[in-house]
């Protein structure tokens, strides 16, 4: 009965997926290397059957946090393991499903000689300080400006709910997709790409 705010609603990854395919992008994986939180777990149900309704392939990389490590290194590592055991051969595009995870992913394929935003394209979902500062910078799916909604959870307060006619979950029609340089036209089939097997 108490009003939430979701500034960047998980259907927006359509956002993401429409942009690759505009890019020639027909395999998009997923990696998520948290726990599988309600707002992970949309994020990932929406790239699911974003693939599914434009007939694109893909395959879900999950790999569960170590505890008591901290930080983007084993995040990295796993990205790196993927493209050394050859799980990402045939992906030429890769949705993180945070900005945080698209930092490592673009890390362990730099480190492993793949050129981000040609030999295979990364994105991330919010957090769009990391997205515009990183180089490359990372396409991500930009939340909306969350005042106008806090302007409406104040009025829900001053009026005790009273005569609510919003509904209880405030969320934007529309977000900003930002298009940053870790995504690019999608390889040519083929073509072998430095560092691939």
């Amino acid at each position: 009965g108490i009003p939430s705010i979701e500034n960047a609603p998980p259907r927006f990854v359509g956002k993401l997926l429409d942009h690759l395919t505009s890019l020639g992008h027909t395999r998009i994986d997923c990696m998520n290397t948290q726990k599988v939180s309600s707002v992970m777990r949309e994020r990932i149900e929406h790239w699911n059957l974003g693939i599914e309704k434009r007939k694109l392939y893909g395959r879900l990389h999950y790999c569960l946090p170590r505890p008591f490590v901290p930080g983007l290194e084993p995040v990295r590592d796993f990205v790196a393991s993927l493209i050394d055991d050859g799980s990402l051969n045939k992906t030429s595009a890769l949705f993180c499903v945070t900005t945080s995870q698209a930092w490592a992913a673009i890390r362990a394929c730099q480190d492993r000689g793949l050129k981000v935003g040609r030999d295979i394209s990364i994105c991330g979902f919010g957090e769009m300080d990391i997205a515009r500062m990183l180089m490359p910078t990372v396409t991500a799916v930009q939340p909306a400006d969350r005042r106008p909604f806090l302007s409406m959870g104040l009025e829900w307060i001053e009026t005790q709910g009273k005569n609510w006619s919003r509904p209880l979950r405030l969320e934007p029609e529309d977000v900003e997709l930002f298009i940053g340089e870790s995504t690019g036209p999608a390889p040519k089939p083929g073509k072998a790409s430095k560092g691939r097997n």
